[in-house]
């Protein structure tokens, strides 16, 4: 029951329990917000206010007085189907804040939709920019050369030496010199990578070579840039040959086919 203690114009001890039930049911019959935002309408009434005066309990800070109703359960001839009440009388039986019921009458007032603006895939469109931002960073690493594999599939493979945490931590470290806003939790960047690209870490078993090891590991042991030149162009060499060794097979495999 009220404990405003309103008795005279504003009528809140006059409500009986089953006004207040029969009001809170009605309100919360439709679980809609449009059908609930046009009874709130219903039940209340915006003026403006007819002098500059302190602040009244029901005053919003808009320039709008707002006056509350709430319907009787039962209808008797003569009787006034609905009693005027306080803004807190109000608020507690249907359990709404007040901001909310004041943006209804304000939209209301100035002529605007009551359209039920929430739901929608609002998230997904809040992290476009960071999965964009992401798929541009991986853009920028290197994938690993691949021979043994016949091309067919789709799967890339990076460094050894990275890992989903080092290409997270990598990401967000750039974003501290661009945007910091694109940064993002190592979730989400999982799931990114996931869901957008299928890439390994580290060469495939039927892809390892052991010419581009010795390769690999002559780089790491050449001690000056000519010898690195010329270690790099042997490896090129390498590579081209590979690539054109298996050109070459898959034609034949798909000529006596």
């Amino acid at each position: 029951m009220p404990d405003c203690g309103h008795n005279r114009k504003l009528q809140c001890l006059s409500l009986t329990k089953r006004d207040i039930h029969h009001f809170h049911k009605m309100f919360y019959s439709v679980p809609k917000k449009s059908f609930q935002d046009h009874l709130i309408i219903k039940y209340t009434r915006v003026t403006a206010p007819k002098r500059n005066r302190k602040k009244l309990e029901h005053s919003s800070s808009k320039g709008m007085t707002i006056t509350y109703y709430i319907k009787k359960a039962t209808l008797r001839p003569g009787i006034p189907d609905k009693l005027q009440v306080c803004q807190k009388t109000f608020m507690k039986i249907l359990n709404l804040k007040k901001t909310r019921i004041q943006n209804v009458c304000k939209r209301h007032a100035q002529g605007k939709s009551l359209k039920d603006n929430r739901g929608g895939d609002t998230r997904s469109k809040k992290f476009d920019s960071k999965r964009e931002a992401i798929t541009k960073f991986m853009s920028q690493i290197r994938v690993m050369e691949k021979h043994y594999c016949r091309g067919r599939s789709s799967r890339q493979y990076l460094s050894s030496e990275l890992n989903i945490n080092k290409l997270w931590r990598l990401y967000n470290a750039s974003c501290e010199n661009e945007d910091v806003r694109l940064k993002v939790k190592k979730s989400f960047f999982r799931n990114h990578i996931n869901l957008n690209f299928n890439i390994g870490f580290g060469a495939p078993a039927v892809d390892v070579c052991s010419q581009c090891l010795q390769f690999k590991e002559k780089l790491k042991h050449a001690k000056t840039n000519d010898i690195k030149q010329t270690i790099m162009s042997q490896k090129r060499v390498h590579s081209l040959r590979s690539k054109a060794f298996f050109e070459l097979l898959g034609k034949d495999v798909s000529e006596n086919t």
